[in-house]
């Protein structure tokens, strides 16, 4: 029997790609896989998903998400030189990790 990716999704409703998630704030995108480790060392529930190529479904908050982009972002800097001053992107790059 061929188990296909629809029959291994977790039922969270809603998924992301880990491009789009680190283009939101204009950083460099971190590997999909290095963002599955650390969902799962978070505790959290993972799947791929068959809605877009590289989605992932968890059940982790966007907070944490955005604590996985905001510890990518130590080790490869954004430009904020780049982002405008009151921009959502800024904004989510300063506030501290929860």
């Amino acid at each position: 029997m061929r188990i296909t990716t629809d029959v291994q999704e977790i039922e969270d409703p809603f998924y992301l790609t880990a491009n789009k998630m680190f283009g939101t704030i204009h950083a460099s995108s971190a590997p999909t896989t290095k963002v599955l480790s650390a969902l799962l060392n978070g505790g959290y529930k993972i799947s791929r998903s068959h809605a877009s190529p590289g989605s992932i479904k968890t059940n982790a908050p966007c907070s944490f998400m955005y604590d996985i982009v905001r510890e990518h972002v130590k080790e490869n800097p954004v430009r904020m030189d780049k982002i405008p001053e009151k921009s959502p992107s800024r904004f989510a790059l300063l506030k501290p990790m929860t």
